[in-house]
């Protein structure tokens, strides 16, 4: 399954793209010198098959004048750190969390009181 190096999506949606890294070795560095930055790399890795995810990449990085594809513009260097996505939580989700532990902390509370007030 291809996955970013950097962030590790795995997931084509959300209008991602995935680029291998480049075969000139100038372009391979800076490419490998932004992955160190922010994760790191294995020892002695292949970098045939390795890739990074449109998310790193400026819009002006990118070269949309075909309708079946997306390709990156040459000497294209990425230089946005998103952070790993399999650690993220959404904040949809969090936000629902705490509100449903505040509704159900506050019920307690005036179940206690009794309190004749009703919490929507």
């Amino acid at each position: 399954m291809v996955h970013c190096q950097a962030c590790g999506i795995t997931a084509r949606n959300y209008g991602i793209t995935f680029h291998r890294f480049p075969k000139n070795e100038n372009k391979k560095c800076a490419w490998i010198d932004f992955v160190k930055k922010h994760k790191g790399l294995h020892e002695g890795q292949n970098f045939k098959c390795t890739t990074l995810c449109s998310q790193h990449f400026e819009e002006s990085c990118f070269d949309k004048t075909s309708a079946m594809k997306v390709r990156l513009k040459p000497f294209s260097v990425p230089t946005i750190h998103v952070s790993r996505s399999k650690y993220l939580v959404s904040v949809d989700i969090v936000i629902a969390l705490l509100l449903t532990n505040v509704m159900e902390t506050i019920s307690d509370i005036m179940q206690q009181c009794k309190c004749k007030v009703k919490v929507p």
